[in-house]
C-alpha cells in the first residue's frame, strides 16, 4: 500500500486523494480509541492536540489530560466542562477566562472542593461557589 507521499503512476490524482482521506480517518479513529481508553495517551498524540473530537474523548476519560491539549481546546467551554466534571482539578489547566466562568467553576467544585483554589479570585467568593465548596467540607 502506498503512503500519501508516494506516487503510483497507475493511480489517478482523485484516487490518491481518496486514499489519503481514508488513511487520515483511520488514523484519527485509532487515536480516538486510544485516548478514550487512556486519556493521558493524549500527551503522545502531538498531531491531534488541537482536535476537539480527540481531546474531548481524552478529558472524558481523564480530566487532567486537559494539560496536554492545545490552548484553543483549553479555551473551549464544552471541553473544559467535560474535564472538570471528570476531575475538578482540571480547572487548573483551563484558560484563565474559563476559570472565571461560574458554570465551569461550580462543576469543578462539586467534583472536588479543592478545585476552588484554581478559580479566578474574582469568582471564588460568589455565594453559590463558596457555599458549595464550604458545604462539601462541612459534610
Amino acid at each position: 500500500m502506498n503512503t500519501c507521499d508516494d506516487y503510483d503512476e497507475e493511480e489517478t490524482e482523485e484516487e490518491t486523494k481518496q486514499r489519503c482521506i481514508a488513511e487520515y480517518r483511520y488514523i484519527r479513529e485509532l487515536v480516538y480509541d486510544s485516548v478514550k481508553r487512556c486519556g493521558t495517551a493524549l500527551q503522545y498524540s502531538y498531531d491531534w492536540l488541537d482536535d476537539e473530537y480527540i481531546v474531548l474523548a481524552s478529558v472524558k476519560n481523564d480530566g487532567l489530560s486537559l494539560q496536554y491539549a492545545s490552548d484553543n481546546c483549553r479555551k473551549t467551554v464544552h471541553i473544559v466542562l467535560a474535564a472538570v466534571k471528570q476531575n475538578g482539578y482540571a480547572l487548573r489547566y483551563a484558560d484563565d477566562n474559563l476559570k472565571a466562568n461560574p458554570v465551569i467553576v461550580l462543576a469543578a467544585v462539586r467534583k472536588d472542593y479543592m478545585a476552588w483554589s484554581y478559580a479566578c479570585k474574582s469568582i471564588r467568593y460568589r455565594t453559590d461557589i463558596h457555599e458549595t465548596a464550604y458545604g462539601i467540607v462541612k459534610k
